[in-house]
């Protein structure tokens, strides 16, 4: 049974933040590191337009289970109320689709995700 104290929750969750301007290739990037992680088993919940914390706090709140992973996807830094465990680990720029792209068939090629799964990227 899952911890009905959903504050715990965030403990034992990893952030990974992912931000940029309007067409950087973030929204992209964040259904791939998603894909990815799904694929691996980790239960990912991707929040996109995150401006602060408590957004995602609401989104949690409709949850049975903790999910391993949460990916935010955000156009400026830093986040309102973030937590201190969140890594802001992909600052994009306008026109990084294409590196969104590479990474997307890097994925591929190291069989992380099926081709198939291009639909999202």
């Amino acid at each position: 049974m899952a911890n009905p104290n959903r504050a715990d929750w965030l403990n034992d969750m990893d952030i990974w933040v992912i931000t940029g301007p309007a067409n950087a290739g973030k929204i992209e990037l964040g259904y791939l590191i998603t894909d990815i992680a799904l694929g691996k088993g980790l239960d990912t919940l991707l929040a996109f337009n995150v401006r602060e914390f408590s957004q995602v706090e609401s989104l949690l709140k409709m949850r049975q289970i903790p999910p391993s992973m949460l990916v935010l996807v955000a156009e400026e830094w830093p986040i309102k109320d973030m937590l201190p465990q969140a890594e802001r680990l992909f600052v994009l720029k306008e026109g990084d689709q294409d590196k969104v792209a590479r990474i997307h068939q890097w994925a591929i090629d190291k069989g992380l995700m099926p081709a198939a799964e291009a639909d999202h990227a």
